[in-house]
This record gives structure tokens, C-alpha cells and sequence, in this order.
């Protein structure tokens, strides 16, 4: 009886660990499929975070003009978002932002640094403006409960 029992506990490790193997085998070629995946939906991804959290930085621009009085959690806000000091839009509240675009594609900087151009057209008291800003994202594998995930982090920039 002791001897079956043995079997039966042993076959459950040997099964268990199996499984282990079998799922972080999974995770990797995962992973392989993002890293290598199409340059062109890689760009469109940079693309549409930079331009998303270039609106996000417009929006606290306004929000601050409209909303003194949360003047200092939004600057925190903002210096989060900008990578050396606040990227400023000359006038008050009333500019408005269009035709957010990429500019000259993505150029990588390391293996985990990418840099995008946004270009954009701002508009103020019947005047259209153009100007533009940088994006550098910088991308990372996060490894969670045995599964790998990217994170990409954000910062806008002037040059």
C-alpha cells in the first residue's frame, strides 16, 4: 500500500512540473511574437501612446488655466509626463491643438529607447501655429507570477 502511495505521490510532482515547464515554454514564444512582431503595428502602437499622452499633457495644460486652485497637483501631474521641465503652449487656456502626426519615424536610440517626433499644429486667435515635440519611450519586460509583460513609459520633450 505504502509503495502505491509513493507511485501516485511522485506522479503528481512529475505531472506538476510538467506543467510548469510547459507554460513558461508558452510564455516565451509569446513574448518572441511581441519583440518581433510588424514594424508597422509597432509604429502605429508608439504612435498612438505618444500622441495619447501628448493629449493627456494638452488637457492638463487647460485643466491648470481652468482650475487654479489645483495648480499644484496638476504641475506634478505635468512634470510627470515631461522629461526635463514643463513644455509650455504660449497663451491661455483658449489655444486648441490639431493634427497630431509622427514625423520622420520612429528612431531607436537602444534597444530600449525609442524616440518619435510629434508634430502638431496649434491654434490661437485665428492663427495656426506649428510645432512640434519629442516622445521617448522607453520599453521594459516585467516579469509577473511567471509571465512576462512590456511596459512602455512615456515622456514628452522639448528639444
Amino acid at each position: 500500500m505504502k509503495n502505491i502511495i509513493y507511485i501516485f505521490f511522485i506522479l503528481i510532482i512529475v505531472s506538476c512540473s510538467n506543467n510548469k515547464k510547459m507554460k513558461s515554454e508558452n510564455s516565451a514564444v509569446e513574448f518572441k511574437d511581441v519583440i518581433t512582431g510588424n514594424k508597422t503595428f509597432e509604429s502605429n502602437k508608439f504612435e498612438n501612446l505618444s500622441t495619447q499622452k501628448f493629449n493627456d499633457y494638452i488637457d492638463l495644460l487647460k485643466l491648470k488655466d481652468k482650475h487654479p486652485e489645483f495648480k499644484a497637483d496638476i504641475i506634478e501631474q505635468l512634470q510627470s509626463i515631461s522629461k526635463d521641465s514643463l513644455i509650455h503652449i504660449r497663451g491661455a487656456s483658449n489655444f486648441l491643438v490639431k493634427n497630431i502626426r509622427q514625423e520622420n519615424g520612429i528612431e531607436h536610440i537602444s534597444d530600449s529607447v525609442q524616440k518619435i517626433k510629434l508634430v502638431y499644429d496649434v491654434v490661437l486667435d485665428g492663427r495656426k501655429i506649428e510645432d512640434s515635440v519629442f516622445a521617448l519611450i522607453t520599453t521594459k519586460v516585467i516579469v509577473i507570477d511567471d509571465k512576462e509583460t512590456v511596459s512602455n513609459k512615456v515622456k514628452l520633450l522639448k528639444e
